[in-house]
């Protein structure tokens, strides 16, 4: 077989062009998606962060740990007379597991926060 027979195959024109802006299209719109998913999943975050928020606080009221720390701010006589045992009692009556589940969502809220606004330039950087 010679390379003879086979005909000399010739790109359409401005193929290179039309590949670049498919290539953009699809860039555009996976930016898109990825905004839209992330704001839906920050608004849902900081949703939740607001619902935890409000679990800590009755747990706080519900235990000797607002009583405690109330004797804290009201008075400063007793902190200095007996602040190994004061201490240690608000560290007994802390709500820690509504304490940790709200710091955890605070957290994964900033930071899907964070990756909505990183998005968000990239979304502003391609003239969408």
């Amino acid at each position: 077989m010679s390379n003879h027979s086979l005909k000399e195959i010739n790109p359409p024109q401005n193929l290179a062009g039309r590949i670049c802006l498919a290539i953009e299209c699809k860039a555009r719109s996976r930016a898109r998606v990825r905004f839209g998913l992330l704001a839906a999943l920050s608004i849902t975050s900081i949703t939740s962060s607001v619902i935890f928020f409000v679990n800590l606080w009755q747990s706080i009221t519900k235990t000797a740990f607002y009583d405690y720390l109330s004797i804290v701010i009201s008075d400063t006589g007793t902190i200095s007379a007996f602040w190994k045992q004061l201490l240690a009692s608000l560290a007994e009556s802390v709500p820690a597991f509504a304490l940790i589940i709200f710091l955890a969502a605070s957290g994964v809220s900033i930071m899907l926060g964070v990756k909505t606004f990183k998005s968000a330039a990239v979304l502003k950087a391609i003239n969408i």
